[in-house]
């Protein structure tokens, strides 16, 4: 079943822009660059058995009361690791199949298999027409970025046959490793295109998973052709508008859309007993946080601060109890630092749990914090933490660094409480006023909420997109050149 979203936009306008790609720059450059490197590589599959990789591709429906669009959805490289991403009742999609990332939302459907065969992606609904092939690897899958490549090449032929079938008005792709299908896709076929871009992945392969990048260089003329054939970028934060922009992206070709939340599955009426329960934690102020344990994420930071709030305040190791809900590189550290001051017993560590229990086990904190850290390297911290706008739309207390867009969405003292990034100490403060002060606890909550509400799911998400693609492919749109 293709879902609908009300808009204003009529299909014309997107069609007309079919025509012309008005406002594009010369395409040939970086997209010959990547074809040229492919090239180089690409005798290298068959010596290392890299076969093929099978595409995942998803498709949308976005009608309008003068006219319908309809979106193809393009996937990642890996559909294992966070892939088809598209809008679908206004809301945005995407399926992570083994919680290694943050899941936003999953509201897709497998086609061809029952469901049950595919336990990691979560929440998807079985008349929703996405379609997902598993990929194929021969002994070179570990080669790093060469099953990419292998993948890049399918999709694009994939997303072809799809183009041909649908007609689409347009096409989204969230960036990807070494995947130029959207780009190569909308130039043949004249469509508009919309880039979602959330940092440089060669940068974060680097500096978050430390480990090399191969390909770096074809990664970033990737990247390149991606957001020079673009007609929208949609940058999650500021500080990626700022980047983009430094690499040559227009402004005018740039909207900042931070990420969201669906409404309907974080509410604050969600029960989290019989979570509480069983992990022991009834009766308790629970402070609670959820994520991947990336190096960004802070959850170190978050076991030191809750280790120097037990240490000053004798009285509250009784009651209050710290909850770590998902797995990842640091959650051993965090272990580590709650054994070295002795409290170990007072921290739950779920491990991974399966998305859909996510709200259950938010509900049963009193307290979520967001304990976010600078990146290492000095740059500006440009990601749009999802767990953020999922704490707000639970109507819980917040305590969170106020540290780039977060200290945007939140407002200190009123939707939550903002502590200096990577200060143990003024973050074990905040825990401490909150774990005191249920009132307070409750007037954050349900501020948080409410703005929640106000500006952040999906459908208002989809909707500033919608509004900025038109305007960008409205007659007089685009920069001062026209361009």
């Amino acid at each position: 079943m293709l879902h609908s979203f009300p808009t204003r936009r009529s299909s014309d306008l997107f069609r007309a822009a079919r025509l012309d790609n008005r406002g594009r720059p010369d395409l040939g450059s970086p997209l010959k660059a990547v074809r040229e490197r492919e090239e180089r590589v690409a005798g290298q599959h068959a010596a290392l058995g890299v076969n093929r990789v099978a595409p995942a591709v998803g498709i949308g429906d976005l009608s309008g009361k003068s006219g319908r669009v309809d979106a193809a959805h393009l996937a990642g490289p890996d559909a294992h690791r966070g892939a088809a991403l598209g809008v679908d009742d206004g809301v945005r999609l995407d399926v992570l199949g083994d919680g290694e990332g943050e899941p936003e939302v999953r509201r897709l459907a497998l086609a061809g298999r029952p469901l049950g065969d595919h336990p990691g992606l979560a929440g998807v609904e079985r008349d929703d027409r996405f379609t997902l092939c598993e990929p194929v690897y021969g002994p070179g899958r570990n080669v790093p970025g060469l099953p990419e490549i292998a993948y890049d090449r399918t999709m694009t032929e994939a997303a072809r046959r799809l183009v041909a079938e649908i007609e689409p008005d347009f096409l989204y792709q969230r960036m990807s490793f070494l995947n130029a299908t959207g780009a190569r896709v909308a130039v043949e076929a004249g469509l508009p295109y919309v880039c979602e871009y959330n940092g440089s992945i060669p940068w974060m392969a680097r500096h978050w998973d430390r480990r090399p990048v191969l390909f770096e260089r074809l990664a970033l003329l990737y990247e390149d052709a991606a957001l020079r054939t673009a007609d929208l970028v949609i940058a999650v934060s500021a500080a990626s508008r700022d980047e983009l922009i430094a690499r040559g992206v227009a402004p005018w070709r740039v909207l900042v859309n931070p990420n969201g939340v669906d409404l309907a599955q974080y509410r604050p009426d969600v029960d989290g007993r019989a979570v509480a329960a069983r992990l022991g934690l009834a009766d308790k102020t629970v402070i609670g946080f959820i994520g991947s344990f990336g190096r960004w994420h802070g959850a170190e930071l978050l076991a030191e601060a809750f280790a120097r709030l037990l240490a000053r305040r004798a009285d509250l190791r009784a009651r209050v109890r710290l909850l770590m809900i998902g797995d990842g590189p640091t959650r051993a550290e965090a272990e580590a630092r709650l054994a070295a001051a002795g409290i170990a017993g007072a921290a739950v560590f779920t491990g991974r749990i399966p998305q859909a229990d996510g709200p259950a086990h938010l509900a049963a904190a009193q307290v979520l914090v967001a304990p976010h850290v600078p990146n290492r390297d000095g740059s500006r911290f440009f990601g749009s933490p999802t767990k953020l706008f999922e704490y707000m739309a639970m109507g819980r207390a917040i305590a969170a660094s106020n540290l780039d867009q977060m200290g945007e969405v939140l407002d200190h003292e009123r939707t939550a409480l903002l502590v200096p990034p990577g200060d143990a100490d003024a973050l074990a403060a905040a825990l401490e006023r909150l774990a005191d002060d249920p009132a307070l606890c409750e007037r954050l909550g349900a501020a948080a909420r409410s703005e929640a509400e106000a500006r952040y799911g999906w459908d208002r998400h989809a909707a500033r997109i919608l509004d900025a693609l038109a305007e960008r492919l409205a007659p007089d749109g685009g920069g001062e050149d026209g361009s």
